[in-house]
């Protein structure tokens, strides 16, 4: 019994010594935050003719995520499932790197309103931009929070 007491003292002077410097343990706070404003254009190599510009901190899986043709963008999703069946995909064009997330979405503004000014047909269903303090940006969080 005296081996038990001594056993039980032992344990809970232990769970008392790592009490003692048991400090809350905080995640370290990423300070990764690059966004990349991209495009896809027709996989034609002769003109960089774009059809849709958007935003993503990773522009590589996010294409990946473009290629399923399952985003809601209907007219986007029928031109990739269409160069598919060509056996042909878009292509990736990155227009600008390594910006905060706020300047990320004017930029990508930016370019679809160059992009349409140069001619380009894209399908884009809003007109980018949907930044902290936008328009776009205050009509995303409205229809997020109806229940």
């Amino acid at each position: 019994m005296t081996n038990f007491i001594w056993v039980v003292i032992a344990f809970i002077m232990l769970g008392w010594f790592i009490r003692q410097f048991d400090m809350p343990i905080e995640k370290p706070k990423l300070k990764y935050d690059k966004h990349t404003v991209y495009a896809l254009a027709y996989p034609s190599k002769r003109k960089d003719k774009v059809f849709y510009v958007g935003v993503s901190m990773y522009p590589g899986k996010r294409f990946v995520d473009h290629l399923r043709g399952t985003s809601g963008n209907n007219d986007k999703d029928t031109l990739i499932l269409q160069f598919r069946k060509q056996g042909k995909e878009p292509r990736l064009i990155i227009l600008e790197r390594n910006l905060t997330k706020t300047k990320a979405y004017k930029q990508e503004s930016y370019w679809i309103t160059k992009l349409e000014g140069e001619g380009h047909e894209l399908v884009n269903r809003t007109r980018g931009g949907k930044f902290p303090g936008s328009a776009q940006y205050a009509a995303s969080q409205k229809s997020r929070h109806k229940g």
